[in-house]
């Protein structure tokens, strides 16, 4: 009997999705990695721990692993679940996450354009990171986006100078 039990839950387990439950979305804080989890009919299940622009980033430039400190940044309804109402919840981490691509890929074009030697480049780049880093670790969801706007704000006045340097000369 319990044999047969066993079998059943095992056998139905992959279609648990589409009666209803949650997809969750982490953000880990530290190294920059999403992770996501499955939660079906009071069951969590982890999923997969992704990579991201940030974390590529953060390796990059020789930032050492930390331990993740995981922190909620969306969740979506999935299965049956969809049909009763609520279908995505974001939430201050989801934004944070968000932040961090931004940043990451403002950095990546901001070191294309650098003018420097690679050395002076590389270093600047890590301060830079480094000063992010510390402000999504231990900052508060508004400080991060507070630094990111002016981040790419300094970023399009660099542009800004630059073409107009390019056309006057």
């Amino acid at each position: 009997m319990v044999g047969t039990v066993v079998l059943l839950v095992v056998a139905f387990l992959p279609g648990l999705p589409a009666i209803g439950g949650y997809k969750k979305t982490f953000f880990d804080v530290a190294n920059g990695r999403l992770m996501t989890e499955w939660s079906v009919c009071g069951c969590t299940r982890r999923g997969t721990i992704e990579e991201t622009r940030y974390s590529e980033l953060l390796r990059k430039y020789g930032f050492d692993e930390l331990p993740p400190v995981w922190k909620e940044a969306w969740a979506t309804s999935v299965g049956l679940k969809k049909i009763s109402g609520t279908v995505f919840i974001d939430s201050a981490y989801g934004r944070v996450a968000a932040d961090a691509m931004q940043f990451a890929l403002g950095m990546e074009l901001m070191l294309m354009d650098d003018n420097d030697p690679p050395e002076t480049r590389f270093e600047k780049a890590r301060r830079r990171i480094a000063e992010f880093r510390r402000l999504v670790m231990s900052g508060t969801p508004a400080e991060v986006r507070d630094y990111v706007l002016s981040f790419l704000k300094e970023r399009e006045d660099y542009e800004k100078k630059a073409k107009a340097g390019a056309e006057g000369g």
